[in-house]
């Protein structure tokens, strides 16, 4: 959303007030979960209990951005329940047992563990253009691989030393999209301990600048994760510009690795920032540009997204829509170079 009203800055005005739904944290999930199983008829045994909350501790820190985790929580005690009752059915069990959900239930369940099956080209399959974003994908992937089989033969790497990355580019142009894929790769390769990637914006950490803990205290809490920081490019006060680098620099060179940092911003002022600064510029050896879509491009993410929406365009309707993203290129100085122009366009044009 915030990236839909940024590129519709008239809606802001008129759209003024904001409520944000924040996930639940594992312990309301837990306490939501123990609701269903009673509502349900059902109870928890004392190991079961801590097994349980280990087990949404594991699904929070493992949920994609699209994962309702409330929903998430009603068909992980849907299975629970259906494996209490199988193994009910196959066991010799008392009266009292009959309704008691134990660890061996939960030891069923499918919690998140490394996906050793990852496959990098099958995730790269469908992302349009972004030709380096997909040479540095898998670039790094064979990197790590690479360090792998070194350290199992007891020799000495120091490939990587730094893992923390630039992105640079518009917004819509596909970085969310390859973050995620980092993610899932560097998780499937035990280099992150969970999926989830936390986001941030520069102007938060300035603000944590005089606070208890301040910026240390809030990335510390992400260890073993990825952490995307937008806008690394604004503007803000010389002084917190100073001492949130100095921060930043410091949290790095104290943890070195139990982290993946990303800063992202427009490439121009990105560059002139980072260069200007050879502590950070050292500790950022990483850059990956994503360059702007061209007008086939855009048409292909278009048929693309129009197809993930269940439509399909006959002969005529898809040289219209060529026609269309020439036109609207063409107007006003106006250019479809990213993807939430595109998918703006094709919500209206659904409509």
């Amino acid at each position: 959303m915030e990236d839909f009203f940024d590129i519709n800055m008239g809606l802001r005005s008129r759209f003024p007030l904001w409520t944000n739904f924040e996930d639940y944290s594992p312990d309301e999930l837990l306490e939501i979960a123990i609701k269903i199983i009673e509502a349900n008829g059902f109870k928890l045994s004392k190991n079961a209990y801590s097994a349980l909350k280990k087990s949404f501790v594991d699904i929070y820190e493992n949920a994609d951005a699209q994962s309702g985790n409330g929903r998430m929580v009603r068909n992980y005690v849907e299975n629970l329940i259906r494996n209490q009752s199988i193994r009910i059915a196959e066991e010799n069990t008392s009266v009292y047992e009959m309704n008691l959900i134990t660890t061996k239930d939960i030891e069923k369940v499918n919690i998140a563990e490394y996906d050793n099956n990852f496959d990098l080209e099958k995730k790269l399959k469908p992302l349009i253009a972004n030709e380096t974003a997909k040479a540095f994908l898998r670039s790094q992937y064979k990197l790590i691989k690479v360090k792998e089989a070194r350290k199992k033969l007891g020799i000495g790497s120091d490939l990587n030393k730094f893992n923390h990355m630039i992105f640079t580019g518009e917004k819509g142009t596909g970085k969310k999209t390859v973050l995620n894929i980092l993610s899932e790769m560097l998780y499937s390769m035990g280099i992150i301990k969970a999926k989830k990637i936390v986001v941030m914006h520069k102007t938060e950490l300035s603000d944590l600048i005089d606070q208890p803990g301040g910026i240390e205290d809030v990335i510390h809490k992400c260890l073993g994760k990825l952490v995307f920081i937008e806008h690394w490019d604004l503007s803000i006060n010389e002084e917190k510009e100073r001492k949130v680098t100095t921060e930043l620099i410091k949290f790095i060179d104290k943890n070195k690795n139990r982290t993946s940092i990303i800063l992202s911003g427009k490439r121009s002022s990105m560059k002139d920032l980072i260069l200007a600064d050879p502590a950070l510029s050292y500790r950022f050896p990483i850059w990956v540009d994503f360059e702007d879509y061209n007008k086939k491009q855009i048409f292909n993410i278009a048929l693309n997204l129009l197809k993930e929406k269940g439509y399909f365009l006959d002969q005529e309707a898809e040289k219209g829509l060529g026609r269309a993203i020439t036109e609207i290129d063409n107007s006003q100085g106006l250019t479809l170079k990213n993807g939430l122009m595109i998918e703006q366009y094709l919500d209206h044009l659904i409509r």
